[in-house]
Parts: C-alpha cells; structure tokens; sequence
C-alpha cells in the first residue's frame, strides 16, 4: 500500500512488516523490554510527539471499560496515551481472557468511540464496554 505509514514498538511486529513493500516502517525508542519486546524510553515519546496518525490498533495486557488499556510498564501507557491524543480513530485488541483482568496497575484511558476486537461473546460484556462509550466487536 504506497503511502501507508506503521509506527510500532515491537521488534516482532517490525520484523514481520519489513517483508511488506512499499511501506515506510517507523520503530521507536531505544530500550528494549524482552518480555513483549516492546521499546521504553523518552525517545520514543518525543517522536511520537511529531506524528499524528489515522487510526491506531493498540493491545496491553488488560482492557476495562473504565481503565482503559493497561500495561506492565508506565512507559508503555504513557506510549499509548500519546498515539491516542492525536489520532481519529482507536482499535483496541484484546483476547477474552485480557477484558475486565484488574491484576495491574498502569493505565492508559482509551478514546470514546474506541472500538474493541475480541473474541469474547455475549452481550453482559458488550453492555459493560458500551455503557462507556465503546463498541464491543466479537470475531
């Protein structure tokens, strides 16, 4: 897709999309946490300052309909809040057993109007996320 621009954090994720042409491929930051293999630091944060973006498709270790998005790593949400300030539409991936998981600390709020890919089903969930303005979407 000429044109198309993918900002990621992920060492994985960048790896993969090098083997897609023609794209231009943006990898932030400068420390590397080895569990997701997402990257940390200040660097990333001013980058991420001077872009904005069209959509974003985010993932953490959890998803509430209050919290939001969480992570292990406050640098992580602080990664994220800056994505979701200037951008106009959100996505949020999250496998069921990541929705409602309050087993964590560090919180980055998710846009009204966020919506959630899951594979979970039934409407109880869907209402929770809903009623804070999310769309719940099961695959």
């Amino acid at each position: 897709m000429p044109g198309l621009t993918i900002v990621t954090t992920s060492l994985s994720v960048a790896s993969k999309l090098c083997r897609v042409t023609p794209i231009r491929l943006i990898l932030l930051g400068v420390e590397l946490r080895c569990l997701s293999q997402g990257i940390l630091v200040a660097l990333a944060e001013r980058i991420l300052e001077g872009l904005t973006f069209d959509i974003a498709f985010l993932s953490g270790n959890a998803l509430l309909p209050i919290h939001g998005i969480c992570e292990t790593e406050p640098s992580q949400t602080r990664l994220k809040e800056l994505v979701t300030l200037k951008l106009a539409h959100t996505i949020a991936l999250g496998h069921a057993d990541k929705l409602n998981r309050t087993n964590t600390h560090h919180w980055a709020a998710m846009p009204i109007g966020t919506i959630i890919i899951t594979g979970v089903k039934g409407a109880p969930m869907a209402e929770v996320f809903q009623q804070n303005g999310y769309t719940l979407v099961s695959v």
